[in-house]
């Protein structure tokens, strides 16, 4: 998006040589030099804004390819992505195994009273 700002003052210019060069073509002809310029302009302003698009696009492609395909971290984030989904997965499955199973027993648990002292319930 800022690449394409700065392309602004070029389309700008672009645009006003064009329309000039047009305007003396009909009225008193145009030399040489004015017509090598004119071209050059033209060339640029297409040129520029369709590298602009071209590289802009190639870039994101690239970059999508390399973080997921060839980034030498890849097996690491992922297999730590895949460990904390299975730990949260068996967290929930004790949860659960704990309320609906009878064969599990809870255990004494520690609580802290209104006054600040320990209490330990069965």
């Amino acid at each position: 998006i800022w690449n394409s700002l700065l392309l602004l003052p070029i389309c700008f210019t672009g645009f006003k040589i064009r329309s000039r060069h047009h305007l003396l073509q009909r009225t008193i002809g145009t030399r040489p030099e004015l017509d090598e310029a004119y071209n050059t302009a033209t060339y640029l302003m297409y040129t520029l804004t369709s590298g602009l698009v071209l590289f802009s696009a190639s870039e994101l492609f690239l970059y999508t390819l390399y973080s997921r395909k060839f980034h030498p971290w890849k097996e690491i984030i992922q297999s730590s992505v895949s460990e904390e989904d299975g730990k949260d997965n068996v967290e929930e499955d004790t949860e659960e195994n704990a309320e609906t199973n009878p064969m599990v027993e809870e255990g004494p648990t520690n609580d802290v009273s209104s006054e600040g002292i320990k209490t330990e319930k069965a």
